[in-house]
């Protein structure tokens, strides 16, 4: 991993969190392929009204995971920018995840 990857690395990290809204917001400084599809991941909930939406998970295919902030509900945003929402509380089915960043 390169100086530049482990910075990306950590940038990507601190986003977990954080509403999609802040997110779509944010100007990365080191820019790969994952904080692009991470910025619209976030572009996507805010257009579907959901910008306070909490980042859960980053996953190494590009795929991200969001909870609500009430809780009780997720979604999970593709790396082609399809948006899934499911009832039940962040967590509930997290053995069954694909491998992830954090």
């Amino acid at each position: 991993m390169t100086v530049d990857d482990s910075q990306a690395f950590e940038e990507l990290e601190a986003q977990i969190g954080r509403g999609a809204g802040n997110i779509a917001a944010t100007n990365f400084q080191y820019h790969t392929w994952l904080t692009e599809l991470l910025a619209d991941a976030a572009r996507a909930m805010q257009v579907s009204l959901r910008s306070a939406w909490l980042l859960a998970e980053i996953w190494s295919n590009g795929t991200t995971i969001w909870r609500s902030p009430e809780g009780d509900q997720r979604a999970t945003v593709t790396s082609e920018g399809r948006i899934q929402v499911e009832i039940g509380a962040y967590g509930d089915d997290a053995e069954q995840h694909s491998p992830y960043l954090r």
